[in-house]
């Protein structure tokens, strides 16, 4: 993500605003076991980070709003307007607000629409219709955040560590409040015929099978 950074203009905030270093991966796949080393790449693009998503997301709005950009948190689209198939405006509502706005209506007109909703996906689903899901990529994640946990050692402490089992893998984040984001991704079907146990018992089971990440969180 660096090379974005530096495009944008964001590096040296991103530098500064205290996310977990990452130099690599460590990963321990049935019974073979490898070390991923970005220290490898080109150039000053030899390193990354380990993140908050939320707090990663608030930092890009906040660099956005200081080059320019006009921002409008708390805001709701509603619904799009067409010209043809081009989305022309959209109506919206102010949901949550601390200047009194709290349910004030509108409608805002535009040139070009990015439709940056992700899962939702207003444009995909709502009007496009065009969302298609590959077959391959059924997974689901279950993931839970641990204190108190043992980090990979040496200079791999910022590292993700990555193991199998036998319906997916595990993932080990370390973050930099102390907290280690640890998740398992497994096959939809794997997860539908054992909906019944609980996801906190499906999670607990994924890493007590997984010798690297069980050893992680044994504290």
């Amino acid at each position: 993500i660096l090379q974005i950074m530096d495009l944008i203009g964001a590096r040296d905030k991103m530098e500064q605003a205290g996310f977990q270093r990452k130099n690599g991966a460590f990963l321990e796949w049935g019974r073979e076991s490898w070390p991923l080393n970005f220290g490898e790449l080109a150039g000053q693009h030899t390193y990354a980070f380990q993140v908050v998503r939320s707090k990663f997301d608030y930092f890009m709005l906040d660099h956005a709003r200081s080059q320019g950009v006009q921002v409008f948190e708390g805001y709701e689209v509603r619904s799009l307007e067409f010209d043809g198939e081009r989305p022309v405006s959209a109506s919206w509502i102010c949901k949550h607000s601390d200047n009194g706005d709290l349910g004030k209506q509108g409608v805002i007109r535009f040139d070009y629409l990015i439709d940056a909703s992700g899962r939702d996906g207003v444009m995909a689903n709502h009007y496009l219709n065009n969302r298609r899901y590959h077959k391959v990529f059924q997974n689901i994640a279950v993931w839970g955040y641990w204190k108190n946990t043992k980090r990979l050692p040496g200079s791999r402490q910022g590292d993700i560590a990555v193991g199998s089992i036998e319906t997916g893998w595990l993932w080990g984040i370390p973050l930099h409040d102390g907290t280690m984001s640890v998740g398992a991704v497994i096959h939809r079907d794997a997860i539908k015929a054992r909906r019944d146990q609980g996801l906190k018992k499906i999670l607990l089971d994924a890493i007590d099978e997984s010798p690297l990440l069980r050893d992680l969180v044994a504290p």
